[in-house]
C-alpha cells in the first residue's frame, strides 16, 4: 500500500473533486453526459453529490466507493471519508442555497448529540458514585433516597438514549 498522500496533495485532491462536483451537478440539471473522467473521479462525484445512480451505473456501493477513495485522501476509515466529503457536500448545498442536511447527516448529527448526552450522563452517574466531604460522613435519609433515585434516573436515561442510537444506526443502515 502506498504511503498516505501529503496534506497538500489531499487538499488539490478534495478541490479537484469538489470542481468535478459542481460541473457534474451543473451537466446533470442540463441533461448532458459526464466527460471522460477516471472511475475514482467518478466515484468522488457520486459521493459528493449522492448519486445513488451512478454509483450503480460504476458497480460500487456507497461504503466500496469511500473504501477506495479513502486512501487517496489519506482517510484512516471509511467512516473518516464519508466525513470529509460529506464536508464537500455539504460546502456544495450552502453555496446553491441548500441549508437542509442529507438524511445521512441528519443521523450523524442525531448520533452525535446523543452520545454527547450520554457522556454527560455518565459524567453526573461519577458524581453520583463519589465521595463527599467530611470524609465518613453519612448522607440524611432524604439525601440518601435522592440519590438513589438519582442514580435509577441515570441508568433510565442512557438505556433510553442507548435505544435512540440504535433506531439511529438502524435508520443509517437503509440510507
Amino acid at each position: 500500500m502506498p504511503p498516505p498522500p501529503d496534506q497538500t496533495t489531499t487538499t488539490a485532491r478534495l478541490a479537484d473533486w469538489l470542481g468535478r462536483a459542481r460541473l457534474a451537478r451543473k451537466l446533470r440539471a442540463a441533461g448532458e453526459l459526464l466527460p471522460a473522467w477516471s472511475t475514482g473521479e467518478l466515484l468522488a462525484v457520486a459521493v459528493i453529490l449522492d448519486d445513488a445512480e451512478l454509483l450503480a451505473d460504476l458497480d460500487y456501493t456507497t461504503t466500496d466507493a469511500l473504501d477506495r477513495l479513502r486512501f487517496d485522501i489519506g482517510a484512516a476509515s471509511v467512516e473518516a471519508a464519508a466525513t470529509i466529503l460529506a464536508g464537500l457536500r455539504s460546502q456544495l448545498d450552502e453555496e446553491n442555497g441548500s441549508h437542509l442536511p442529507t438524511v445521512g447527516q441528519l443521523l450523524s448529527n442525531v448520533i452525535a448529540e446523543l452520545d454527547q448526552a450520554r457522556n454527560a450522563l455518565s459524567d453526573a452517574a461519577s458524581w453520583l458514585r463519589s465521595d463527599w466531604r467530611p470524609v465518613g460522613s453519612a448522607l440524611t435519609d432524604e439525601q440518601s433516597a435522592a440519590r438513589a433515585a438519582g442514580r435509577a434516573a441515570v441508568v433510565e436515561a442512557q438505556a433510553i438514549i442507548d435505544r435512540a442510537k440504535a433506531a439511529m444506526w438502524d435508520a443509517a443502515e437503509w440510507s
